[in-house]
């Protein structure tokens, strides 16, 4: 399969069925931790400078390779990775087309780097999020003391949304649309029958209580950040 992208062609994976491991997808933002545990790693141009500083060696590195060192991508080149290169001038950010590839076998992706970098970059990472979710994929940012997910009921189908905690993380959602809550656990203060409109800070700063929260989502979309 092959995606046209500004007059090239992204030579993906070939997907019979989304395989249940997961992937990771590492952008050239914060530090990336010692080890990252996935089936797959790709890599968006620059976020190779932080494996290597780790010596951490991708499956594939994609981009238009404007940020990577001239000395990581000989490195890259001298341990096997895959290059997929692509010009400077095309209509895509380089997480965007590295999160395009992995999707198209994966359906669980784990995101490092996405903050520290451009304050325009951090949000364009962010709407990686709806995105994988509009690639059937469920993507998940890993920061270093925040992890941010999305939810979305968006097409007349409640969305049940669940993730494991410790009982004590600050958790904030934050509405894309008019999102409707509605039976929530593991929560400090009780979601149930909550709409939350874009623009209100109405879901900011509930606590975690048990090792696992959730709720139903009724409609709409939004961002959950789950800070340690």
């Amino acid at each position: 399969m092959r995606f046209h992208i500004n007059g090239s062609y992204l030579t993906v994976m070939n997907k019979v069925d989304a395989q249940p491991e997961r992937a990771a997808l590492i952008l050239n933002g914060e530090t990336v931790p010692d080890t990252i545990s996935a089936a797959f790693i790709a890599c968006a141009d620059g976020g190779y400078n932080l494996l290597r500083a780790r010596g951490i060696v991708p499956d594939v590195l994609i981009g238009d390779m404007d940020s990577v060192t001239p000395a990581a991508l000989r490195d890259a080149e001298n341990r096997g990775v895959r290059l997929l290169k692509f010009n400077v001038d095309k209509n895509e950010t380089d997480g965007e087309l590295a999160l395009r590839y992995l999707s198209e076998k994966y359906s669980r992706i784990d995101i490092y780097g996405a903050f520290g970098g451009r304050r325009d970059h951090e949000a364009a990472n962010l709407s990686l999020l709806p995105l994988a979710h509009e690639l059937e994929a469920t993507a998940v940012i890993r920061g270093a003391d925040c992890d941010v997910h999305f939810a979305s009921a968006c097409g007349g189908e409640a969305a049940r949304f669940a993730v494991k905690a410790d009982g004590r993380e600050i958790v904030s959602i934050v509405p894309l649309t008019v999102m409707t809550l509605a039976d929530s656990h593991g929560l400090q203060y009780d979601l149930s029958g909550l709409v939350l409109r874009p623009g209100s800070t109405r879901g900011i700063s509930n606590i975690a209580t048990q090792n696992e929260i959730g709720f139903t989502l009724l409609s709409g979309s939004g961002y959950i950040y789950i800070t340690a």
